[in-house]
């Protein structure tokens, strides 16, 4: 990352593209339809949301507060960087999940490369950037859906080798229910988090065209996923056409669906939105609130950005 900061010399760039290239190299990028038929079997119903009556200054704040706890309570090894490595070694790569961090963090550094670059690097070179974060993503949670698909095989296998203990404990069953419920949130969750640190990281701006290139290169539908989220995360007001659009154009995906709910939630809690507008996509979107004070809504109230 510090090296991200300083320079975008091509061989620190393609030494930092070469390495994202080996993260889950071997797994199957998502696609956000057979791979996640598991998780959606987890649930039936839809996800329910249901947004803070807390406005959304109070909620950034809380966020923002959550945030200087979660350093104040982390140990030194965890930030003076002893324990950070480039390249995943053979050693990590044999733990089970060991690449994620490795794969998030390479997400970071090219999104802060291309940032950097954005109006020095050539279009090709940012295009290849660009490309490359969105696979990663698209390898990364392929493979997570791939463990959370063998820990329900695993699960399954276990309820059938142990199914009369299980009917006559009522402490088993509660505790199986527990595990899959996990499961079901897991799927959800990590599908939102990694949406969002892609946006997070490759920013937009000047970089616009940049991303609209690369898309139109894939437009699979994980892209599409991260198109939107990058927009959410960026532009100056919630785009609500797009996002009306986008959860129309894919409601047979319950999947896809209740990503894009989490998504617009989180960006509902934290930004300001003129009232008909909010209940606007709140009805779209199956989103609920209860508004006890509305003078965040005013349609008359500059929007406030975000910290």
């Amino acid at each position: 990352m510090f090296l991200a900061h300083l320079s975008n010399d091509p061989i620190i760039v393609n030494e930092i593209l070469s390495s994202a290239d080996s993260l889950y190299e071997t797994a199957k990028p998502t696609t956000f339809t057979n791979d996640v038929q598991g998780i959606q079997l987890l649930s039936l119903a839809d996800i329910h949301v249901k947004l803070p009556e807390t406005n959304p200054e109070e909620n950034r704040r809380a966020i923002a507060d959550g945030k200087d706890e979660a350093k104040l309570t982390k140990s030194g090894n965890e930030t003076d960087g002893r324990h950070l490595c480039p390249r995943p070694t053979a050693e990590t790569r044999n733990q089970k999940h060991g690449e994620i961090f490795a794969s998030i963090k390479a997400i970071q550094i090219l999104g802060q490369i291309l940032r950097n670059g954005m109006a020095s690097l050539e279009s090709g070179p940012k295009k290849k950037i660009a490309r490359t974060v969105f696979l990663l993503a698209r390898r990364t949670l392929g493979q997570m859906f791939t463990d959370i698909k063998d820990c329900e095989s695993h699960a399954l296998a276990f309820i059938e080798e142990h199914r009369v203990q299980i009917d006559q404990d009522d402490e088993m069953q509660q505790s199986i229910d527990h595990y899959f419920d996990l499961l079901f949130w897991i799927g959800y969750g990590v599908g939102a988090g990694v949406s969002t640190k892609v946006a997070q990281s490759v920013g937009m701006g000047l970089l616009e065209q940049t991303l609209s290139d690369a898309f139109a290169c894939d437009p699979c539908l994980p892209n599409r996923v991260f198109d939107l989220a990058i927009r959410l995360e960026h532009s100056k007001n919630v785009p609500i056409t797009l996002v009306i659009d986008t959860y129309e154009e894919f409601k047979g995906n319950q999947y896809v669906k209740s990503i894009i709910k989490i998504l617009v939630s989180r960006q509902l809690v934290i930004r300001n939105v003129p009232y008909d507008q909010h209940q606007r996509i709140c009805q779209k979107l199956g989103l609920e609130r209860t508004v006890k004070d509305k003078s965040h809504l005013d349609p008359n109230r500059k929007l406030v950005g975000r910290r």
